[in-house]
């Protein structure tokens, strides 16, 4: 994330987490990791919750967004996605093993298919599972 913030400046970093609790974490953990290894001053935007977003002001820094809030801006306004999509070098998408849910499906096919040089990183922590067999004895 911090290469992504400064090789494609001005660009937005957009999180994307399923609770309120995994974006607040994402918050607090970058902002501590930005002083000390960021390049320059820039910010960091919440949407999730009673948290709104201002595209108008968000250009640059990382949109830490819960999926279904952003799902259901999605859908309540195409030109929102797009514009959120077109600032975006990096989507980062928090325990991704449930990202392949046809809601989330839409917000990550809305903020990567369309624009090649967006980065799609996907973040798990559930141990011992893999797609093949989540039975399998490692």
């Amino acid at each position: 994330m911090d290469l992504c913030l400064r090789n494609n400046e001005p660009t937005l970093v957009i999180w994307l987490a399923y609770s309120e609790e995994l974006c607040e974490q994402a918050v607090t953990e970058f902002e501590k990791a930005w002083d000390c290894l960021g390049d320059r001053p820039t910010t960091t935007y919440r949407f999730w919750g009673n948290h709104e977003l201002d595209l108008a002001q968000a250009q640059d820094g990382l949109v830490v967004a819960g999926l279904a809030k952003v799902y259901h801006a999605a859908k309540k306004s195409i030109r929102f996605i797009n514009q959120l999509g077109v600032r975006c070098s990096l989507v980062i998408i928090d325990e991704a093993h449930q990202a392949v849910a046809e809601t989330y499906k839409l917000v990550l096919d809305s903020l990567v298919v369309p624009y090649e040089k967006t980065a799609l990183l996907g973040l798990t922590a559930t141990p011992g599972r893999t797609w093949a067999d989540i039975n399998t004895e490692l």
